[in-house]
């Protein structure tokens, strides 16, 4: 009977062993997939970031742009002002 209850507590102990591994492992699974998540999530966020700054990168070109064509328009009409006054 001794042996008989080694035994039963050998084998509770290993199914007690074998549910703690379970466990575990769905431990990790969930944290990896939570983990996976939050990876995706913080990819589309900097996605998103990238595209916010190449669009802030271009109006400021175009910005530039526009002003360097207004510059250039103001200085031709002053030639032409200045040549007007020439003229008279």
């Amino acid at each position: 009977e001794s042996y008989e209850l080694k035994w039963a507590g050998q084998d509770d102990a290993a199914a007690y062993h074998r549910h703690l591994k379970e466990e575990r492992r769905k431990s990790f699974a969930a944290r990896n997939e939570h983990h996976s998540e939050q990876m995706r999530i913080v990819a589309e966020l900097n996605a998103i970031a990238r595209e916010e700054e190449h669009e802030s990168l271009m109006l400021k070109w175009a910005a530039q742009d526009d002003g360097a064509a207004y510059r250039r328009q103001l200085a031709a009409e002053r030639r032409l002002s200045l040549q007007g006054r020439g003229e008279h």
